[in-house]
């Protein structure tokens, strides 16, 4: 599970940088897969331009409290071992002899979702050009709402609020579906996040209604025909519980979902 984690980040990073690389093997250069090539067959070697500012890369990551900080802290090594390699590489932005150093520059979201609006602003404010964060889902709602707004693309690797999904095409088009410039789940209206918002990470609703699915059908449970879930009060919990339902009963049966009962948490939860 964790290297799963860890693929994800490398992929949403991977999405990300096609905002800002050119590459360091030139724009135009179709013909050689990118190898540099020379008419007297010697090999140019591509360095690092240190006369250029190095493009940021901003990180919010839980690290030292909260539910997810156990499994966030090798994110943020993730993010550095994909700067080290950019800059093994030659950087980015540059020709075929030169390239433009990658830094990193993060902060400890604490999974507080308090304060990730706050540090995204923070880290955009020192040139962060790309972020990636924040967490949980509720402390990643107010970061990459703040990114957006900002105008800089967020990643998404590890929330999963159906809130961060953003508009889909047809929402875009559609007239009677209410365009929020901040993360929304709600019936009627979608997150407009001006395409600059992406994630890696599957859907709440995805998860709930797999589960009930399964509790429906697995040898172990599908004799049950009734059911009940306990659910965090968020935009994370609402939606399982909600696909849950959807997934248990539509499984057919007569099943019903008795009861979906929320209960709320600390911000040190989130």
């Amino acid at each position: 599970m964790k290297k799963f984690r860890e693929m994800k980040l490398f992929l949403v990073i991977s999405v990300m940088l096609s905002f800002v690389i050119y590459g360091c093997n030139g724009e135009d250069d179709d013909s050689n897969n990118g190898e540099p090539t020379n008419n007297d067959n010697s090999a140019e070697t591509c360095t690092i331009d240190d006369s250029k500012d190095a493009v940021k890369f901003g990180g919010i990551f839980t690290l030292t409290k909260g539910g997810s900080a156990n499994s966030q802290a090798v994110n943020k090594d993730q993010l550095d071992l994909v700067v080290h390699q950019l800059n093994n590489g030659c950087g980015i932005l540059g020709d075929k002899t030169t390239g433009t150093k990658v830094e990193a520059i993060t902060r400890d979201g604490q999974d507080d979702k308090t304060i990730t609006a706050g540090l995204t602003e923070e880290l955009i404010d020192e040139g962060a050009k790309l972020m990636v964060g924040a967490g949980g889902s509720s402390p990643t709602s107010p970061a990459a709402g703040k990114s957006a707004e900002l105008k800089v693309p967020f990643g998404i690797y590890f929330g999963t609020s159906d809130s961060l999904a953003g508009c889909t095409a047809d929402e875009l088009a559609d007239d009677s579906v209410t365009k929020e410039s901040a993360p929304v789940f709600a019936e009627g209206k979608c997150w407009d996040n001006g395409g600059l918002v992406f994630r890696t990470s599957t859907k709440s609703t995805t998860w709930g209604s797999m589960i009930g699915k399964y509790a429906a059908t697995d040898e172990g449970y599908k004799s049950a025909i009734r059911a009940a879930a306990i659910h965090r009060d968020d935009t994370f919990g609402t939606p399982i519980a909600n696909s849950f339902k959807l997934g248990f009963e539509g499984a057919g049966g007569d099943r019903t979902v008795s009861a979906l009962v929320p209960y709320a948490i600390a911000s040190d939860e989130a």
